[in-house]
């Protein structure tokens, strides 16, 4: 993750991506699986979008359940860490995934687009803040990154995800542009609404960078 302007968990640069990823093995033809433990999943789907965002879309997969499901079957694990090869790997920056202030602030009543708050209620209500002004994007909907997922840590079936994000008011066919407080827990929703059918995007510095340009509007209640 790299920082940028101020802004934390920013998109790192394709020089960075190709330094770290070769370096861990990663190449042209490699199938990356990311696997999430102790329910921690939203570093796991912002490494898939970083991923994706570094070319390798359609060759990055999620383990459901992650570690526990894995020791839950009987699998093995083992704590020897062996030395990756170094990868080939040919960036090819796929900036579609990623939105910026400029565009939400020319479409926020674009007929076909919602905005999906990941943050939990408290904060898109307003009731508590962590940058420095109370409440959310005008327009968006919310629904928290922490319900996307079951008991046991997998991820819901898409037809109960396709369920949640009508009710949150996010119609089928719309394009999805997700959002929270530095771009982590959007991520999640981010990886959840693709698989639910969703043209989805992540605003990559959220709600700390819109709270910090004072020309752009906020509201407190839904």
């Amino acid at each position: 993750a790299a920082e940028s302007n101020g802004l934390r968990l920013e998109m790192p640069s394709a020089a960075q991506l190709d330094s770290v990823l070769e370096g861990h093995g990663v190449s042209d033809d490699s199938w990356v699986v990311l696997i999430p433990a102790s329910g921690y999943f939203t570093p796991t789907t912002r490494a898939v979008l970083t991923l994706e965002y570094a070319g390798l879309a359609g060759k990055v997969s999620v383990l459901d359940g992650g570690l526990e499901a894995w020791t839950a079957a009987g699998k093995p694990v083992t704590t020897t860490v062996p030395p990756p090869s170094r990868g080939r790997l040919t960036v090819r920056l796929n900036r579609a995934l990623i939105v910026d202030a400029s565009y939400l602030a020319q479409r926020l009543d674009t007929p076909g687009m919602t905005i999906v708050d990941a943050r939990d209620t408290s904060f898109y209500r307003g009731a508590e803040t962590r940058q420095g002004r109370n409440g959310h994007i005008p327009g968006a909907v919310n629904l928290p990154f922490s319900t996307m997922t079951t008991a046991d840590g997998r991820f819901k079936d898409i037809t109960a995800l396709q369920s949640m994000f009508q009710q949150a008011g996010v119609p089928g066919g719309n394009r999805v542009v997700t959002y929270c407080h530095i771009g982590q827990q959007a991520s999640l929703l981010w990886f959840v609404a693709t698989l639910a059918g969703y043209d989805a995007v992540l605003y990559d510095g959220s709600f700390q960078d819109w709270a910090g340009r004072p020309e752009l509007p906020v509201a407190e209640r839904p």
